[in-house]
């Protein structure tokens, strides 16, 4: 919604929250990319069983945190960000774990099967 209406009007963004941009269309181009796109992406090579989209999921869900963090240290509070900051702690506990290593063909980060 950011990248279609840079203004915030539409979400209910203050506009005093713009310290380093004109408008909120880089923020929202950032969040587009890299909560969106990336982690679609990194789905995806999930269920293709790609090695590297483990490691993936876990910086997707440390980068959800850290944005969580930074938002309700810059912004107001509301109930959203607690939610959306447990949830990528999820993703990154979750992707952890031995069980979804495997699923990806590692054990402990490293390969189980020799390369193709």
């Amino acid at each position: 919604m950011l990248t279609t209406d840079p203004t915030g009007q539409s979400l209910k963004v203050p506009p005093d929250l713009l310290h380093y941009f004109p408008d909120y269309f880089v923020p929202g181009l950032i969040l587009l990319v890299f909560l969106g796109l990336f982690p679609l992406a990194v789905a995806i090579a999930f269920v293709r069983r790609h090695p590297w989209a483990w490691f993936a999921a876990f910086t997707i869900g440390c980068g959800l945190v850290i944005f969580e963090l930074v938002e309700v240290w810059a912004t107001t509070y509301n109930w959203q960000q607690p939610l959306w900051g447990s949830i990528g702690a999820l993703i990154a506990l979750v992707s952890l774990a031995p069980s979804v290593q495997r699923y990806a063909g590692l054990r402990w980060g490293r390969r189980l099967t020799a390369s193709k």
